[in-house]
């Protein structure tokens, strides 16, 4: 599968007191990519809705910490 979704930021775990007062490089961001998304929703029998708000929760996950292999977990109903 294409990547459809990115987080760009500093994840809040790894976020520090000291740097607190201090602008991040960048602003955080998720970007969406719709090539692969129009893809996914043309070849699945899911709405477009359903996949998008899946990759931003996806996405999301990340700017709290969780790695891939977490959310994947996580949507599987494991704990």
């Amino acid at each position: 599968m294409r990547v459809q979704g990115l987080y760009r930021g500093l994840p809040l775990i790894d976020r520090s007191f000291s740097l607190s007062g201090q602008r991040a490089r960048y602003p955080e961001r998720i970007i969406l990519y719709r090539q692969p998304i129009l893809a996914q929703w043309q070849s699945t029998p899911n709405s477009l809705e359903q996949i998008i708000t899946h990759i931003v929760i996806h996405e999301v996950g990340h700017h709290f910490g969780f790695s891939d292999d977490d959310m994947n977990a996580l949507e599987d109903g494991e704990e």
